[in-house]
């Protein structure tokens, strides 16, 4: 690793997240999504390289009440600027159980039923992430940018209480690449394991 970068790093996140639907026409509706971030360690004023622009335009269409196709696109502000598909078939055969086949995020429920007051969900997730962030690395411009891509598989328990969700869950992250904007060379972290809340 650059010995300009730190041990340890600690990145922080705030953004908005904006969702505009159409009325439903029939079995389409489309959706824009629109969330704006601000991603750094706040080690140095924040520039331009901390501010995230992301977007997705999506459609949906009800074939039937237990499936539903989706055809969608998401642009990711990052280091590189990111176009990805937002797509594939979500599957409700029953109450319980939901299983969205998509890309870059996939992910099965299943409903536990109501526990304590609130409802519970069972769930597995598979994921292609990517997130960037303004980063202070020494000698070089405090405008650095940081970018980590790689795949997690997770298992874990959401709850939802009407007025807010809670999860806990477990998971493991493969294939992950650090790229930066500038002069810092890129490099590859080991796989390892991911717990998050």
């Amino acid at each position: 690793i650059w010995d300009g970068l730190p041990q340890r790093m600690a990145f922080y996140r705030s953004g908005w997240d904006v969702l505009l639907s159409s009325p439903q026409e029939g079995p389409w509706v489309t959706v824009f999504d629109f969330n704006p971030t601000i991603n750094s360690d706040l080690d140095a004023p924040l520039g331009r390289r901390a501010v995230n622009l992301d977007g997705n335009i999506s459609t949906f269409y009800r074939m039937s009440y237990q499936t539903t196709l989706v055809f969608g696109v998401q642009y990711w502000d990052r280091v590189d600027k990111i176009i990805v598909p937002n797509a594939g078939a979500i599957f409700t055969p029953d109450e319980r159980l939901e299983v969205r086949l998509m890309y870059p995020k996939s992910r099965i429920s299943y409903g536990l039923g109501e526990i304590l007051g609130s409802t519970h969900w069972l769930y597995a997730t598979g994921e292609y992430h990517v997130e960037s962030y303004q980063l202070n690395a020494q000698g070089v411009s405090n405008q650095e940018q940081i970018q980590m891509s790689d795949w997690r598989f997770a298992v874990g328990v959401q709850s939802d209480h009407y007025t807010y969700d809670k999860y806990i869950e477990i998971g493991y992250v493969i294939d992950r690449h650090v790229k930066f904007a500038d002069s810092i060379p890129d490099f590859v972290i080991g796989n390892g394991v991911m717990f998050r809340g």
